[in-house]
C-alpha cells in the first residue's frame, strides 16, 4: 500500500503553477519567517520552508506515539518531583550550563518554599529506523524538548491544510482523507489558559520570554491568538529575555514583576542556550523566577529533565520502571535507541574506544536543546581523541545513529521547488499541568512532522535546512 500511495505522489506533474499556488496558500496562512540582517534588523519576510507533498507515515506508529506521550509526561512529572534522583543523575555532568541550572534547582529545594503549579509543554521527537532486511521501520526517540519547543502554531494544522490543498489541486482527493487533523495549537493553548487561571489573579500577565533575533515570530503569534481566542482577557506580552536586567522585581511573598506588572505565567521561548545568559544579572533573574510563585513553563527542574544525560539514564535497565507502571515502561522502552554513558569509569572508557573506531555509527550529544548542537562522523572521533581521557567527556552522551529510509519529495524554499530525497522526523507534543504530586491535566497535543535532505545531519526549519511537512497515514 505504501508503494501504491508513493507512486500516486510521484506521478503528479509538478509545475510552477502548483508550486506558486502552494506558496501563496502558505503565505496567506501565516507560514512566515522574518528575515534579519547581521545587526538583527528585520529586512523582510519569507515563507517557511516546506515540502510540497505529505510524507507517508504509519497510522499505527502515530497512534502509538500519541498514546504513550501521556506516559512520558508522567515520567517527567514524577522524576522532577523526585528531586534527589534528578540531582544525583546530573551532579557529575561536566557541563557548566547544566550545573548552574542544577544549582538553582538545589537552592529552591533548600529554601523549602511552597512550589507553584507546574506547566509542561514538551515535544518528543522520533525518527523511523529502517531495517532493509525486515523492511520494518520502528520509531526511535531522538530527544524530548522541554523548552526549545516550536512550530506548534504554524507547523501543525496549517501545514496539514496546505497539503490538503496541494492534493486537491493534484486531483488526489482520496489521499486528502488520509491527512489527520492536527489542532495542536488549540490543545496547547487550552493547557496554558488553565494554568494561568490557577495562578488566581485575572490581572496578572502571561509573559512570552523571547530571544534577541527572533525569526519565528508568526509561530508565537499564532499561539498567542489561540490563547486569546479562549480567553481574550489574558494579557500576553512578549519580552526579550536579555532585556530583563533592571526591569524585574521579586517581592517578599514571591510575586514576580516585570516593569511593575504582576506576572502569573512565564513561558520560555529562550533561555535554553548558554549564550542566552549574557550576564550574572540574567542568571540572578532566572533564579528569582524560580523562587517566585509565577507558574513557569518550564520550571528549572523540568528543563533539567530534558538533559541528554537523563535520556541516557532512562535507557538503563530498571530506571524507567522506578517511576511509571510496567506497561507504560515497556512502551517507553520500545522507542529507545542505543544510548551510552561517557562517565569516568571502565564502561565510559570502552564507549570512547567504540565511538572512535566506529564514529559513523553514532551521534555525540551535548546537554543542549535546539538544533545544531550534535556531532557526527569523523568529528566524533576527532573530539574524543582530544577529551576522551578526561572528565570533559562526561558533558556528552553517545547514541546509535538512526537510519530512516529516504523518500522523494519537493523542497519549497524561496518560492521555488527542488526535487530531493528527504528523511523525516515526527514530534509529538505533550502538555501536563500539576500541583505538587497531583496531575491536573495530562495529554498528547498533536504532532509536528519535519523533513530534510537525506545528507543533512542536523539543522532546523528556521535556518532553511529542514522543512515543515505533515503525515499521510497508511
Amino acid at each position: 500500500m505504501n508503494q501504491s500511495v508513493q507512486n500516486k505522489l510521484s506521478n503528479v506533474q509538478v509545475d510552477n503553477k502548483l508550486t506558486k499556488d502552494a506558496v501563496d496558500f502558505a503565505v496567506s496562512s501565516g507560514l512566515l519567517l522574518k528575515s534579519r540582517n547581521e545587526s538583527g534588523k528585520v529586512v523582510g519576510y519569507k515563507h517557511v520552508p516546506f515540502v510540497l507533498f505529505p510524507t507517508i507515515i504509519s497510522k499505527d506508529s502515530l497512534e502509538f506515539l500519541s498514546q504513550i506521550q501521556s506516559d512520558f509526561n508522567t515520567l517527567m512529572h514524577v522524576v522532577v518531583q523526585d528531586q534527589q534522583f534528578l540531582i544525583d543523575s546530573l551532579e557529575g555532568v561536566a557541563d557548566e550550563f547544566t550545573q548552574r541550572l542544577l544549582h538553582i534547582f538545589k537552592e529552591v529545594i533548600a529554601s523549602e518554599r511552597s512550589m507553584p503549579p507546574e506547566l509542561a509543554y514538551v515535544r518528543s521527537d522520533y525518527m523511523f529506523d529502517f531495517d532493509p532486511i525486515s523492511g520494518t521501520a520502528p520509531p526511535k526517540q531522538i530527544e524530548i524538548n522541554t523548552m526549545s519547543v516550536s512550530f506548534g502554531g504554524i507547523g501543525t494544522q496549517k501545514m496539514c491544510d496546505i497539503h490538503k490543498r496541494v492534493l486537491g489541486k493534484a486531483n488526489l482527493p482520496d489521499l486528502v482523507l488520509q491527512l489527520p487533523q492536527n489542532p495542536a495549537n488549540q490543545k496547547v493553548a487550552e493547557g496554558f489558559v488553565k494554568a494561568w487561571k490557577l495562578y488566581g489573579n485575572p490581572n496578572a500577565a502571561m509573559i512570552f520570554l523571547l530571544g534577541d533575533f527572533e525569526t519565528n515570530t508568526y509561530d508565537q503569534r499564532a499561539f498567542e491568538y489561540a490563547i486569546n481566542n479562549i480567553n481574550p482577557e489574558i494579557k500576553i506580552k512578549g519580552v526579550k529575555f536579555s532585556s530583563l536586567p533592571g526591569r524585574t522585581q521579586l517581592s517578599n511573598d514571591g510575586t514576580f514583576f516585570i516593569d511593575g506588572e504582576e506576572v502569573g505565567l512565564l513561558y520560555f521561548r529562550a533561555a535554553f542556550q548558554p549564550h542566552h545568559y549574557a550576564s550574572e544579572e540574567i542568571w540572578k533573574i532566572r533564579k528569582d523566577m524560580e523562587f517566585s510563585r509565577a507558574i513557569k513553563c518550564p520550571s528549572v527542574g523540568q528543563q533539567l529533565f530534558g538533559s541528554k544525560k537523563m535520556q541516557e539514564i532512562f535507557a538503563r535497565k530498571g530506571v524507567v520502571e522506578q517511576f511509571v507502571g510496567e506497561t507504560a515502561a515497556a512502551n517507553i522502552r520500545r522507542t529507545f535507541s542505543g544510548l551510552y554513558s561517557l562517565e569516568m569509569n571502565e564502561e565510559g572508557d570502552s564507549v570512547v574506544k567504540m565511538a572512535i573506531e566506529n564514529s559513523q555509527k553514532y551521534v555525540l550529544k551535548p546537554q543542549r536543546e535546539g538544533g545544531g548542537n550534535n556531532i557526527y562522523g569523523e568529528d566524533i572521533a576527532k573530539l574524543l581523541r582530544e577529551i576522551g581521557n578526561d572528565s570533559r567527556r562526561s558533558a556528552y552522551i553517545l547514541m546509535d545513529l538512526i537510519n530512516p529510509k529516504p523518500t522523494p519529495n519537493y523542497a519549497i524554499c524561496g518560492g521555488t521547488a527542488t526535487k530531493e530525497e528527504v528523511v523525516s522526523e515526527l514530534g509529538i507534543y505533550g502538555v501536563y499541568l500539576a500541583c505538587g504530586d497531583k496531575m491536573l491535566e495530562n495529554y498528547a497535543a498533536g504532532h509536528l512532522l519535519r523533513s530534510k535532505p537525506k545528507d543533512q545531519n542536523d539543522g532546523g526549519v528556521a535556518t532553511g535546512v529542514a522543512m515543515l511537512d505533515s503525515p499521510l497515514l497508511v
